[in-house]
């Protein structure tokens, strides 16, 4: 495929607006129109000679933005060939950057961080000592009674299949065991999803930011990803699902992460009839809807077409990470498949965690109303403490979930993490949760964690942010 000027500038936008020279801009912009997913690989771009002519540049400006596009190996010259996108390198490179991200907040030696580093990077909740009567009373002699070949089920333990299944039932939606593939936590199900769905080099439609795991699995399958803002807004996403070819939407609706936004319940019929006319799979994550600070909230997708949709469900979030248990609901053509694809993964998910699971779903409830009052105290003791000690800091607060997105006044997320990890803080910067290292002016700030240690992150973030508050003011 060769792009015409008139094509590419329409890509590019009002590309020569802001900082920077030209061809620095015109690098810019072509770049993350090939990491947006806008520019294909192989697609061959106009001549230096044409683009310059049809947008009134330079053609050294156009010289120049391709050579530091082939210097960062988004680019392949040939003579006689043109310039030839190459999108591989682009999500490597984007890869890289956040996995070197993630290491530098994670790496003491590059950050010097103190011994007794108070984490704010992650998001997953304690185990309460409400909770260990579970794992006290795993009923031993229905583990002996699951150790003959039976036990091979890949799918899931049959009697854990049915009540996972009679959930949603009882919730309106029909369902039986033959809808639900049970996983080792959620994030296997959406690799398995996304496996039998979508092949490498094809287009997954996912909001930005989101959880950054499910972008690693997106990458790993080596797919294109066209980003749009949370909740469906997007009406040229809308429009692009009729004229593009998006092979599934992934999507968080519920207490999204790490926004905490909620689709409306108008957005969400209006997306799943829009991907049924299209023929476009939904892939939505549901783990975090039983953590509503009131206990209620929207119905997920799969209400609206149970058809369409896959879900992912997980006892993680709402009871303990080490459970590592979920599942996914899907049309039984679609669980069959899955079940056949989940051998190649593993022969079946552990079966005391799944007889775990069956106690925990008989008191399901009661366990997700304790984890809702204990989420919604420690939010609301972070907001408090945000506002009076970093009262510049934006944020709305949430009606559930497991975080904030908190909005620095000014400066980059990623460099203010180095001032507070060597405050003895650790924190995740928004760009870590992009596809293209946008929302560097955010960052994630959880409340799954205690009391004591919310406090004391606080006291450190802000002690930090002084210090970063005057360096930024001395070089600006």
């Amino acid at each position: 495929m060769a792009l015409t000027p008139a094509a590419l500038s329409q890509l590019l936008g009002p590309w020569m607006h802001g900082k920077g020279s030209l061809r620095v801009r015109l690098k810019g912009a072509v770049e993350k129109a090939i990491l947006d997913g806008l520019i294909a690989d192989g697609t061959r771009l106009p001549s230096e000679r044409g683009f310059a002519d049809a947008g009134g540049v330079s053609r050294s400006t156009i010289v120049s933005a391709y050579d530091m596009l082939e210097e960062d190996g988004l680019l392949e010259r040939r003579r006689g060939s043109g310039s030839i996108v190459r999108t591989a390198a682009a999500r490597y490179r984007m890869a890289s950057k956040r996995d070197a991200e993630l290491t530098a907040l994670s790496s003491g030696m590059i950050l010097q961080e103190p011994d007794d580093i108070v984490d704010l990077s992650l998001c997953w909740p304690d185990l309460p000592i409400e909770f260990l009567s579970y794992l006290h009373s795993l009923p031993l002699a229905e583990l002996r009674d699951l150790q003959s070949p039976s036990i091979h089920a890949p799918a899931g333990l049959p009697c854990l299949r049915e009540r996972i299944a009679q959930q949603y039932s009882v919730a309106g939606l029909p369902t039986i065991a033959d809808n639900i593939i049970v996983t080792t936590g959620s994030q296997q199900g959406l690799s398995l999803a996304t496996s039998l769905l979508v092949s490498p080099g094809e287009t997954v439609a996912i909001e930005q930011p989101t959880y950054f795991v499910a972008l690693d699995a997106f990458r790993t399958l080596r797919t294109r990803l066209r980003v749009f803002p949370p909740g469906f807004a997007d009406r040229s996403l809308q429009q692009e699902m009729a004229t593009s070819s998006f092979r599934a939407l992934y999507c968080i609706p519920t207490f999204q992460s790490p926004t905490g936004h909620v689709m409306s319940e108008n957005a969400r019929r209006t997306l799943v009839n829009v991907a049924r006319e299209h023929n476009v799979p939904i892939l939505e994550e549901c783990a975090l809807e039983p953590l509503a600070f009131n206990g209620s909230t929207p119905r997920s997708l799969a209400f609206f077409d149970p058809e369409n949709v896959v879900s992912f469900g997980s006892l993680t979030l709402v009871f303990w990470p080490g459970i590592q248990v979920g599942w996914i609901r899907a049309s039984t053509s679609i669980a069959a498949r899955l079940g056949r694809l989940k051998v190649l993964s593993d022969l079946g998910t552990s079966v005391p965690s799944q007889v775990l699971a069956l106690r925990v779903l008989e008191s399901f409830d009661r366990i997700a109303t304790f984890r809702r009052h204990q989420l919604k105290s420690n939010c609301d003791l972070l907001c408090r403490r945000l506002a009076e000690q970093l009262p510049q800091w934006q944020f709305e607060k949430p009606a559930g979930g497991l975080c904030l997105w908190v909005r620095l006044p000014f400066g980059n997320a990623t460099s203010f993490a180095q001032f507070a990890a060597r405050a003895g803080v650790r924190i995740l910067p928004g760009s870590a949760m992009t596809v293209d290292g946008s929302c560097t002016e955010y960052l994630r700030l959880p409340f799954t964690i205690c009391p004591a240690t919310i406090e004391a992150g606080i006291v450190r973030l802000a002690s930090a942010w002084r210090r970063y508050e005057r360096r930024w003011m001395e070089g600006h």
